[in-house]
């Protein structure tokens, strides 16, 4: 009996890993007041349903600001050595074209110029087309 290996307890991970209606309309309430880019990226996240990796992989050419609509053609990933590489989705059905309501196509607007400021400001440091990604590469947003 001393060589049997006894099986391990199998981590369960929690269903409840999303935010109900109101713990959404709190979290952003807050995040709006603390953090633009951060109210930006969740309520993109969630009114979109687009997943993080399309979301950072995004770029200002993707959006169409006039008919409130995003097109999904890639997805970002990091690898062994926590660089960044964009992909193309793994499906063809990861293509795809999100209608996106107005006020959050004005959201990302408002923060799409706001970038072009950081460029100016900051030069090389800021990634030019990616909208998102350089805010999560210099720290400013962990996930």
């Amino acid at each position: 009996m001393n060589n049997v290996i006894k099986p391990r307890k199998k981590e369960t991970y929690s269903s409840n890993n999303y935010y109900s209606k109101e713990e959404l309309k709190t979290f952003l309430a807050y995040s709006k007041k603390e953090k633009f880019h951060v109210y930006v990226l969740f309520r993109l996240l969630a009114y979109s349903g687009m997943r993080i990796g399309e979301l950072l992989a995004l770029k200002v050419s993707d959006i169409d600001f006039d008919a409130s609509q995003i097109s999904i053609t890639k997805t970002i990933s990091s690898d062994t050595d926590s660089r960044f590489e964009l992909h193309k989705p793994k499906t063809t059905t990861g293509n795809r074209i999100i209608s996106v309501d107005p006020d959050t196509i004005n959201l990302v607007s408002t923060l799409t110029k706001d970038k072009k400021r950081m460029i100016l400001f900051l030069g090389s440091m800021v990634v030019p087309n990616l909208i998102l990604l350089e805010q999560l590469h210099y720290g400013k947003i962990k996930l």
